[in-house]
């Protein structure tokens, strides 16, 4: 006897009753494709979408003075739904429509607002003491980071609106130069301090147009006390022959006494033969970056015990202005006091691990000579050292909040710059020609802008002890002609250790040592209740973590966890499309919010690489020359957009795609994602007892596969020489049975692309489903498409379905 739906919702309702069934939903919209243009294919998530047949379309009227009701006109256009599923649709933006903000309503459902504007974070342009994340002060200019400013074309007239959150009139500014991701203006110094909403218009779309309001707060800065401390009045002479060091370390006992202050060096070379610790609160100050310089000595170390841990230590709050640093025998130039792990025993007391704030260096030049001179001489030394050449700035396990380095200048060592929250890296110049040479952006790097700098060698925002969230890394250039791995703009996921190696040092930042990573179906939900079984979490460890709904009903979704016991997990919101018994959630740090826009990338093995998963990756305008590609493994709304990729070449062996040259790559460079396997954590989790080195992949710890790709969006691109498109093109189940015969990449638009000069264009492998490909173009191409079965292509040249394997 066949059951009905109704009997067999209520059934399934008396055996969970807090899990809603999924049959029967109206169509609702979490997600949708942004930046759209008329022509291009619209790709929308969220759930109930199976059995819409077509979506209404029209373009919002742009009067931002009057409200326009978001009815569909007897004008409107009604596209096809393509590839429609419960979870998404795709359907073409008429070419008749005029650009702006269009309005989309799949039949029986809401309307969804297209390329209104999406905030993201707001910062002043100069960073300032007792300011953290969406704060500003009265007159500051301020950066606004977020998405659609301007559309396609550069098209728009942005406007921003600020307005006191216990009501009023709004104040409206508008920004100077404005860019797609980024707005810059002046806020009115005579803002009376306090909470207040922030809204974007991009001057189309009229009051639907508006993005939604963004809390932001307006504030008085701390000041830090001012007073002088020049050094000579110490004692210093700054001749580059007397040692300098007692004088030095006495002007900053002074200042520490006044509870801060400024310490500062005329013009001259300051010799310190031993570290020194810049106290609370206080600033070092040059005469220019040049021309004072602190040098602590530069002759041959004979032993790696001559090589000390730190030349200077940093406490908490401080800056560094105008001024060069010069060391060789020293592990870090500079290190911060919020890790303990390369600290002398004297300074132990003062680490802090709760983390610093208010860290500055601006105009500052570090030079690292660990590797100069002949160190060849000393083979035993050489080849010890050569390993880890040591850093300018490093605070390994620490954490920093309120962090700006610019007009900087890194030569020697590499940099470390890790968790850091509310920072600014600008027009820094990072290389490094002694060993192997990288720069870490920002292991776990939260609410940074990373801007205008210059990078010559492997560069990272990678290996963070916590997830990465909003950052907005633009008009970088990275040179790759180096050692190592050559990868520009990696994105790496954490290699946190899930139990400690070792002891863990006393005053070390309490993340060190604990990796949580859950995945598995819901017992329970209501509302913003989230009931799991299975788990081992202490009560609030998830706290400030997140939940995400992997596969099955929700699929896409994420909120953040407010607090937890054991079983019960509290979320910021309800869902949009709650998930059912048949979802799988994850609670991890999800990495998520970033844009890549305008950067450089050189000789480079990857560009902008994204390894492990991350939510709204966006790669935008980037120019890359002689390099592997722009790809990753697996992520969800990843989009590569509008960017100029040419000279595909390999390099050294096992980074990418498996291939058929003699270093085992793939002779073609690769842009788009070529996994899908999902993983998220690269060191385990203590949630399964996994030790340190053992990745967690989804399917082994759910006993089922879940796609590691959802909502994939290239379009725009211009390839060229030896490039493609691909996805997931190496998983071919009759080569490799039992263990990629799984679907790996879910939802993807491959639009308006233009390759030239290759042996294939698009290369899409049969561990896929709903991929669309649409009015690409092929000049010089040997096979246009090489795709499995069940691609839908509109508008592209058709060619005959092969097997995906390397030509």
């Amino acid at each position: 006897m066949k059951t009905s739906p109704f009997l067999a919702c209520a059934l399934l309702a008396a055996i969970l009753p807090v899990l809603p069934c999924a049959a029967a939903n109206p169509p609702v919209v979490f997600w949708a494709a942004d930046n759209l243009a008329p022509g291009d294919v619209a790709l929308l998530y969220g759930g109930g979408l199976a059995a819409v047949k077509e979506v209404r379309v029209w373009r919002v009227a742009d009067d931002l003075k009057a409200a326009t009701p978001l009815v569909a006109p007897p004008s409107a256009f009604r596209p096809a739904a393509v590839q429609a599923t419960d979870a998404s649709l795709k359907f073409r933006l008429p070419p008749a429509l005029t650009p702006g903000v269009f309005a989309a309503q799949p039949e029986g459902g809401a309307v969804t607002v297209l390329n209104r504007p999406q905030l993201w974070f707001f910062q002043p342009e100069t960073l300032r003491p007792g300011l953290v994340e969406n704060e500003a002060a009265p007159g500051d200019a301020v950066q606004v980071i977020g998405k659609d400013f301007l559309l396609p074309g550069d098209l728009g007239r942005p406007v921003i609106e600020l307005r006191a959150a216990a009501g009023g009139a709004p104040q409206r500014i508008t920004p100077d130069g404005p860019e797609k991701f980024s707005l810059r203006a002046t806020l009115p110094k005579s803002l009376a301090p306090g909470k207040y909403e922030l809204r974007v218009s991009n001057g189309y779309g009229g009051a639907a147009g508006w993005s939604e309001p963004f809390p932001v707060t307006i504030k008085v800065p701390d000041v830090w006390p001012s007073k002088v401390y020049n050094v000579k009045d110490f004692g210093a002479l700054g001749d580059d022959t007397s040692d300098d060091t007692y004088a030095v370390r006495a002007a900053l006992a002074e200042a520490e006494k006044n509870g801060g202050g400024v310490v500062f060096f005329p013009w001259g070379i300051y010799r310190l033969t031993d570290w020194i610790c810049i106290p609370r609160r206080t600033i070092l100050r040059g005469e220019n970056r040049d021309a004072s310089i602190l040098k602590w000595p530069v002759d041959e170390p004979l032993t790696e015990a001559d090589i000390t841990p730190a030349a200077i230590y940093g406490d908490t709050s401080y800056g560094v202005e105008d001024l060069s640093l010069i060391a060789r025998k020293v592990r870090t130039i500079f290190y911060d006091l919020s890790s303990a792990d390369r600290v002398v025993n004297e300074l132990k007391p003062r680490v802090n691990p709760a983390g610093s704030r208010d860290v500055f260096f601006r105009r500052v030049a570090f030079h690292h000579w660990l590797l100069c001179s002949h160190p060849y001489r000393n083979a035993e030394l050489w080849s010890t050292v050569y390993k880890s050449p040591g850093e300018n700035f490093a605070n390994k396990y620490g954490s920093i909040r309120n962090f700006e380095v610019s007009d900087c200048l890194f030569q020697g060592g590499n940099q470390q710059f890790s968790n850091i929250r509310n920072a600014r890296l600008l027009r820094n110049s990072f290389s490094n020609g002694m060993g192997y040479a990288w720069t870490c952006l920002g292991g776990g790097a939260s609410h940074v802008v990373a801007e205008g700098n210059d990078l010559r060698g492997s560069s990272s925002w990678g290996y963070g002890l916590i997830g990465m969230n909003r950052i907005y890394s633009a008009r970088n250039i990275c040179h790759n002609f180096v050692q190592g791995e050559r990868e520009a703009m990696t994105l790496d996921i954490s290699a946190l250790t899930a139990t400690p190696a070792g002891p863990v040092p006393k005053g070390a930042h309490p993340i060190v040592g604990r990796n949580m990573a859950w995945f598995g179906p819901p017992a329970g939900v209501k509302g913003k209740q989230l009931t799991l079984s299975g788990i081992k979490a202490a009560p609030n460890e998830f706290a400030g973590k997140t939940a995400m709904i992997l596969d099955g009903p929700g699929a896409g979704q994420f909120r953040e966890i407010v607090q937890n016991t054991p079983t019960e997990f509290t979320l910021e919101r309800p869902w949009d499309v709650p998930p059912t018994a048949q979802s799988i959630i994850g609670l991890w740090d999800l990495s998520r919010y970033m844009i890549v826009y305008r950067c450089e990338g050189y000789d480079t093995s990857a560009f902008s690489q994204l390894y492990g998963s991350y939510y709204e990756f966006i790669v935008d305008r980037c120019t890359v020359d002689r390099n592997q590609g722009i790809w990753g493994q697996s992520g969800w709304f990843v989009q590569l957009r509008d960017n100029v990729v040419r000279y595909g070449q390999s390099y050294h062996s096992r980074i990418g795609i498996p291939g058929t040259n003699r270093e085992r790559n793939a002779p073609f460079g690769f842009n788009g994602l070529v996994d899908g396997n999902l993983r998220i954590t690269k060191a385990g989790s203590a949630q399964y007892g996994l030790p340190g080195g053992k990745a967690i992949f989804v399917k082994d710890v759910v006993g089922r596969t879940v796609p590691g790709v959802r909502g994939c969006i290239i379009r725009g691109n211009q390839l060229a020489y030896n490039q493609r498109i691909v996805l997931s093109p190496d998983e071919n189940p009759a080569r490799k049975p039992g263990r990629n015969d799984f679907l790996r990449m879910v939802d993807a638009v491959i639009d308006r692309n233009t390759i030239r000069r290759a042996t294939v264009g698009i290369n899409v492998g049969p561990c896929t489903a709903g991929v669309l490909l649409s009015d690409n173009r092929f000049e010089d191409v040997t096979t246009p498409l090489l795709v499995a079965p069940g691609v839908l292509n509109l508008g592209s040249p058709q060619s005959p379905t092969q097997s995906p394997v390397n030509p």
